[in-house]
């Protein structure tokens, strides 16, 4: 409906993140991630009989929240090369800023015209939170035969704050994947995942 109306919220968003991975032992590991990012939102801006006036855009980018994770195979490697289930705790810091301002148009109702103003830009393209989380990881894998590998990864950041200190919800995330992988005989090396 928003779209048909021409005042839909569009955000585009690019992010880089840089990772170093420390293997202890055949069993255990490190990760640290640092992620940038760069985000524009376009949103449109209404006068008081919601006639929209003109689209506008909001930026932000920057370092966003490093995180490190440990992570342990279940399943001895060395003696299950089909498959196995890996765990990982870790901690997301907030290094990301979270108070990013940028300048939006609004209708002043005074004047009837588009006046600027400075605000904190929405919490969607804030390129951190402004809180600690703590992240959970599971992932595992198995050799379904035919060179063909079934996979699945889950992920849930819990985080204790409820808000950061400019009334931003800081919720809680999570993220599911499920696929298979197939390994081409003819290019070793290369494979495709669904």
């Amino acid at each position: 409906q928003r779209d048909a109306a021409g005042d839909q919220v569009i955000n585009h968003s690019n992010f880089v993140d840089l990772s170093l991975d420390y293997t202890i032992n055949s069993r255990y590991s490190v990760a640290i991630t640092v992620p940038f990012v760069s985000h524009d939102r376009s949103q449109v801006v209404k006068n008081a009989s919601s006639v929209i006036l003109d689209r506008f855009h909001t930026q932000a980018a920057g370092l966003s929240d490093i995180s490190v994770i440990g992570n342990y195979w279940v399943f001895n490697p060395s003696t299950s090369p089909k498959g196995n289930l890996q765990v990982g705790l870790g901690v997301v810091l907030p290094t990301g800023n979270y108070q990013v301002r940028d300048t939006f148009e609004s209708f002043d109702k005074a004047s009837g015209k588009i006046v600027a103003v400075q605000k904190y830009v929405d919490d969607s393209i804030q390129p951190g939170l402004g809180g600690y989380g703590i992240n959970l990881g599971f992932s595992g894998y198995r050799v379904l035969g035919a060179g063909f590998t079934g996979y699945a990864n889950a992920s849930y950041t819990i985080t204790p704050q409820e808000q950061n200190s400019i009334g931003n919800s800081i919720s809680d995330t999570y993220v599911g994947r499920i696929g298979s992988e197939y390994a081409i005989p003819a290019l070793p090396g290369v494979a495709l995942s669904f």
